[in-house]
């Protein structure tokens, strides 16, 4: 075999079926073979990674970079003094090498001009690669809906992401809206994402506590009850059995949530499960200690809620772990009722491996959680496997590191983390994007514009095993 640019020696792999001690050789991009030392070819550059893990780099499937729609992003980037060069810098640093943001549409919006822009600014600024879902707008007329997703579907953009809340910001989606979105995306072989809240009893109720004077921090689990969210699903799900729809359910944050789900999925329905650390680590307890900064919708709800989804964790039953990262600061929390979200990208890996691993979870599974299952539901090609003919996107990750939750040394502009001060064992040391190492040692030698926009054009790949288990 020729000279190659890069070969990492020394290390042990991991993917999703095992571990295994070989090294990588990449060249121009691509990882062109995985092989004992002796049998790898020689290489302009080596990396010894004795002691080192070996990861597919992280894919975070729902993150918010981009605030939402094109009226309001220009105010939201002066707000969040965040871009997407920043926030994908400290997803680089935290091991996560490909992400997915959305083209969320406003009242007003050209969802098709919007979908250029995001891709457009995006290019011009990621040090990672990324992909897109495609947001509907609450108001929109049916055929209108249907033009605009083949667009996106035009654009290589083959998920759809529905709300069903947020009312008043002209996000929530009616049934009929809901229905024909499934119907079409599923037409198509793409995933539809929900945000699963019954809208309507979201807005009642919070209005009926604010009237009450009883709206607070004390209140908010109380005021957004978990079965707004199991409602919710058991209706949607309900509308993607009658359409044939793949659904993906974002955030989920309840227990009856996750048993209506698995009672789906015993079924027959493919309905993947997206878990966030913010809901397996915080409760409607924590929510009360450090408010203003914990809002978020849907609340953090018990520690029954959160057992049960680490439960379903081991049990392999969750499909992905992703952020929602938003960027958002302490002035705005402090500024604004109506603010939620928190950074998340550049502490997810460290964070999962950190107690994954105290669970019992192998690497092998903590791989498929945090890479492999995201690239195969959202047929992102390239990602997901330390493998011949993958994109050369790894991480190095030292399972004996430990590191200190700091928000001063985090590479965001949010200036506050919920984890400060947590102790945390397994680091990402390396990262590497299409055979470039980007960041390492707390170094950054990455440059801007160099993420690639990934297409997903093709078929839907393999599905992971707990996707209709």
């Amino acid at each position: 075999m020729h000279k190659v640019d890069l070969t990492i020696k020394g290390g042990k792999i991991v993917n999703p079926t095992g571990i295994v001690e070989a090294g990588v050789a990449i060249d121009e991009g691509k990882i062109v073979s995985v092989a004992k030392e002796p049998n790898l070819p020689d290489s302009d550059q080596v990396i010894n990674a004795k002691g080192l893990l070996i990861l597919p780099g992280a894919i975070d499937p729902h993150v918010h970079i981009f605030p939402w729609g094109r009226r309001f992003r220009r105010e939201g980037y002066v707000m969040r003094k965040a871009t997407f060069e920043t926030e994908t810098i400290s997803a680089a640093f935290g091991g996560v090498t490909c992400l997915m943001d959305f083209v969320l549409n406003e009242p007003g919006d050209d969802p098709s001009e919007n979908l250029e822009e995001c891709i457009r600014e995006a290019t011009t600024k990621s040090v990672i690669d990324f992909a897109f879902h495609f947001g509907i707008g609450g108001s929109w007329k049916f055929e209108d809906a249907q033009r605009y997703i083949d667009h996106a579907f035009s654009k290589g953009i083959t998920s759809v992401k529905i709300y069903m809340c947020y009312r008043t910001e002209g996000f929530m989606v009616d049934d009929d809206l809901l229905y024909a979105t499934l119907h079409n995306v599923a037409k198509k072989d793409g995933v539809s994402l929900i945000h699963a809240e019954n809208g309507f009893l979201v807005d009642y109720l919070k209005e009926k506590y604010v009237r009450e004077g009883r709206f607070g921090p004390k209140t908010q689990l109380e005021a957004r009850p978990s079965f707004l969210e199991e409602e919710a699903i058991l209706s949607s799900l309900a509308l993607a059995k009658a359409s044939r729809a793949k659904t993906y359910i974002v955030h989920l944050t309840t227990k009856d949530g996750l048993n209506t789900i698995l009672d789906a999925r015993r079924r027959g329905q493919t309905v993947y499960i997206e878990a966030n650390p913010n809901w397996l680590f915080f409760t409607q307890e924590d929510t009360e200690k450090k408010w203003p900064l914990t809002r978020e919708t849907p609340p953090f709800r018990t520690k029954a809620d959160t057992e049960a989804l680490w439960h379903a964790i081991t049990q392999g039953q969750v499909d992905t772990i992703a952020t929602d990262h938003s960027p958002q600061t302490m002035e705005m929390k402090m500024k604004s009722e109506k603010i939620g979200g928190f950074a998340g990208v550049e502490t997810v890996l460290p964070l999962m491996y950190s107690e994954c691993t105290k669970r019992g979870l192998t690497p092998s599974e903590i791989v498929a959680l945090t890479s492999y299952n995201a690239s195969r539901i959202f047929n992102l090609p390239g990602k997901g496997l330390v493998h011949s003919g993958y994109d050369a996107d790894l991480v190095l990750l030292d399972p004996k590191k430990e590191m200190i939750v700091r928000a001063d040394r985090l590479h965001t502009t949010s200036d506050f983390t919920l984890y400060e001060g947590w102790s945390l064992r397994g680091v990402p040391v390396t990262t590497i994007v299409g055979g470039e190492v980007i960041c390492s040692d707390g170094q950054f030698y990455g440059k801007h514009g160099s993420g690639r926009y990934v297409s997903r054009n093709g078929s839907q790949g393999d599905t992971p095993r707990s996707a209709t288990s």
